[in-house]
């Protein structure tokens, strides 16, 4: 069955039984081909290729008939201001791979490709070969890590499932090929037996939140603010700040989140920002910017003034700092005045950092901002600027039609889905599946470990599909379309598309390896349907951020599993007496 949400990306036809080749991979659980999206079969029943066993420069020729999502109109970046300029490091952009040349009639032995002048290397087409395909840039030299043997769900162009071998230089794939020659001083691991796909996108998680786990049960939204949250936050001092950030940290490279946006609470976000850095995921993060509202404890209530100037110092210090970058975080419309609104838009326009802020989560929420400020929330972000620069709504649940149309008619608007803690709260489910035929751009996010009650992106891939399932149709949403929506598509929603979200060379070597071969995965169905209905984080073998292993072997590299969770009890101990919630909540 066509998958409905899906409509407005064609997916290219191989016209011959031949061309099957370029999408059938093999299945590390089963050794069945098991290719993205079944390829067609010739009337005669022509057998099905070995992987790899031809170039993809078919499938490359015919990309431009191939319709493809229409990129959004980047807008003309702001530059940082002066502070912040010297603060973030001059990257040198580098090239995505060159689709290859056409192979030559008979097999030739593969010749790597030369690298263009330097400082910007360009991808030179690769050896002409009928035999084996390899896509290769040549990188400056030193360290390459070279993985051989696994499953690669590319999630490139042609939507490839490959066997074989990919080659890491410098943070980059720079090869990909059935069987590569290790070089000398190369190290060369194996992930035979693994399935590899791209690290994970989430577009929205709260740090800051994850020692709150399992305190704030069965509330609504405010009271789980008012009589949970906020005084917990409240409560935080740098220790319990680190704690929380390294236990969550933790969580989502385990799961395979390797590009994270995160929203802290109002002070100490120093301390998030340092162990974000330590950590080594990708990571867009800000303190929670908030100044009004009711129930709002007096040690999260900022001063207007106060809470814009620490914005801008956190953007002048941490941008670019490891990779790390900064956000804009007003917690949402009703905890913030109109001054602070106006000044976090005149800072976005001044330092092109993103607006990551909540938008229409529950009725309460929807009714209180038009009470304030006499328009629903995406009104009134409209009405401010906020959609003209790079902004991120959380949870988008209840919005208008009117509202719908104006997101949509803005390109560089994202949104982030969480439905565990949309469903856990009582706020109601996202129309997701109407979002997307919409064309707006939509990721995942698990929100926190407070209201969801984990940080496991695969649970919100699951769960986002079944949900609609039921209120659209079986049809809807396959495992392919989720697993896009955690990968490339999220990496497109933020404008990082040409850097991350698929297997590719050129592209940062952000990957995470499952073994699919659990008793609950088994026996049949493609990687996406393996991964998305079935796999859990318990599956998860290594992560990998820019080549270097975060998780390898199911355990961090950065950090003391033991000890991370020794120090989450002992500091969320003192942080519940610190808020007088002893007695209400069970440790």
């Amino acid at each position: 069955m066509a998958d409905a949400s899906k409509k407005s990306r064609p997916v290219a036809k191989p016209s011959t039984a031949k061309s099957s080749k370029l999408i059938a991979g093999k299945s590390a659980g089963t050794g069945a081909k098991t290719p993205l999206a079944p390829p067609p079969r010739s009337a005669a029943g022509a057998k099905a290729a070995k992987p790899l066993a031809r170039p993809v420069v078919k499938a490359a020729s015919k990309l431009a008939a191939r319709p493809t999502p229409k990129a959004a109109a980047k807008p003309a970046p702001a530059s940082l201001p002066k502070s912040v300029a010297k603060a973030a490091p001059k990257l040198a952009s580098k090239p995505v791979a060159k689709p290859l040349a056409k192979p030559a009639p008979k097999p030739q032995p593969v010749v790597a490709a030369k690298s263009a002048p330097k400082p910007a290397p360009k991808t030179a087409a690769p050896a002409k070969s009928a035999a084996v395909s390899v896509r290769e840039i040549k990188p400056p030299a030193g360290a390459s890590l070279l993985l051989q043997g696994a499953n690669w769900v590319t999630l490139n162009m042609v939507r490839e499932v490959l066997q074989g071998d990919v080659r890491i230089e410098h943070g980059r794939i720079t090869a990909i090929g059935e069987r590569l020659k290790p070089r000398k001083d190369e190290q060369v691991v194996s992930v035979h037996g693994l399935t590899a796909f791209p690290g994970f996108v989430q577009l929205h998680v709260h740090l800051c939140q994850t020692l709150f786990r399992h305190m704030a049960e069965d509330l609504a939204l405010f009271d789980w603010l008012r009589n949970r949250i906020w005084p917990l936050e409240a409560a935080h001092n740098p220790a319990s700040l680190a704690a929380s950030s390294r236990l969550g940290i933790l969580e989502l490279l385990l799961s395979g989140t390797t590009t994270v946006f995160t929203m802290e609470t109002t002070h100490h976000t120093e301390t998030v920002f340092q162990e974000l850095i330590a950590g080594g995921q990708r990571a867009y993060s800000g303190k929670a910017m908030m100044d009004s509202g009711r129930g709002v404890p007096p040690e999260l209530r900022e001063d207007t003034t106060a809470s814009l100037d620490l914005a801008r110092r956190h953007l002048a210090d941490w941008h670019g700092k490891g990779r790390l970058s900064v956000t804009l975080n007003p917690r949402f419309a009703p905890s913030c005045s109109a001054d602070l609104l106006k000044g976090v838009a005149g800072l976005a326009r001044e330092s092109g950092a993103w607006i990551h802020t909540h938008v229409a989560e529950t009725r309460d929420e929807v009714q209180l901002t038009r009470e304030v400020f006499g328009r629903n929330p995406v009104q009134l972000y409209e009405a401010l600027g906020y959609l003209e620069g790079k902004f991120l709504g959380v949870h988008a649940v209840h919005l208008t039609e009117a509202e719908k149309l104006i997101i949509a008619a803005h390109r560089n608007a994202v949104l982030a889905h969480c439905p565990s803690a949309n469903l856990k709260l009582g706020s109601g489910i996202a129309p997701l599946s109407d979002l997307l035929a919409r064309g707006i751009r939509v990721g995942l996010g698990a929100d926190g470990a407070a209201c969801n009650n984990n940080l496991n992106i695969l649970e919100e891939l699951r769960l986002a599909g079944l949900l609609q399932k039921v209120s659209r149709g079986a049809a809807t949403l396959s495992a392919e379309t989720l697993l896009e929506l955690a990968t490339i598509d999220a990496a497109r929603a933020i404008g990082l598309e040409e850097e991350i979200g698929s297997i590719e060379p050129g592209k940062k070597a952000d990957l995470v390896f499952f073994d699919l071969n659990h008793p609950s995965i088994q026996p049949a169905g493609t990687p996406a349907q393996q991964l998305v209905w079935s796999a859990s984080s318990r599956d998860l073998v290594h992560t990998l951020v820019e080549g270097e292993f975060l998780v390898k072997d199911r355990r961090a590299t950065r950090l003391d599993h033991e000890e991370v969770l020794k120090n989450a009890k002992f500091e969320a101990r003192k942080l519940v007496a610190r808020a007088g919630l002893e007695g209400k909540v069970r440790l």
